[in-house]
């Protein structure tokens, strides 16, 4: 009789044993599966960043090429030599790779640039010059935030000129 008290305590230490074993494997497997999950993650977000550098950097490239064209249309003469190419090369961004790139606030920005742009005829006057350069600031101001937006930078530190 003495046997069976032991031997009842016996296989309760043994089930004991064998549902800790159970318990530390389940948490060592459920650990492993969020390392695994973690790790997933960072590798997507590697590669997401990867391919999306060359559009990052293509969208740099053509504000920065819009900017600077609407700056010389903004602030030279008809007459100056870099005009006419400014004046062409505005308008291959306007209906071609911009169109493709920019989001909506960019996109109105070049259409009242082009506006008051393609209105002039002859000499601009005082009031025309300001609204023409208004709106190139308003273009650049748009581009910059449309970085900001799509990169996550904090360009609001820039000292960019105060736009209407």
């Amino acid at each position: 009789m003495e046997e069976k008290p032991y031997r009842k305590w016996q296989v309760i230490f043994q089930a004991i044993a064998i549902l800790g074993a159970l318990i530390g494997s389940g948490l060592a497997l459920l650990e492993m599966s969020h390392r695994f999950e973690q790790e997933k993650t960072v590798r997507r977000d590697e590669i997401e960043k990867q391919l999306r550098g060359p559009y990052y950097q293509s969208l740099i490239e053509l504000y920065l090429e819009a900017t600077r064209t609407t700056g010389i249309l903004a602030t030279q003469e008809p007459s100056n030599p870099d005009y006419p190419q400014a004046y062409r090369k505005f308008s291959e961004l306007y209906y071609g790779r911009m169109a493709m790139l920019e989001d909506k606030p960019v996109a109105s920005a070049m259409i009242e640039f082009g506006e008051s742009l393609w209105s002039v005829k002859g000499q601009r006057t005082k009031q025309q010059w300001k609204d023409i350069q208004d709106k190139a600031l308003k273009v650049a101001s748009e581009c910059r935030l449309s970085l900001d937006r799509k990169l996550l930078l904090d360009l609001q530190v820039l000292d960019l000129k105060s736009v209407p």
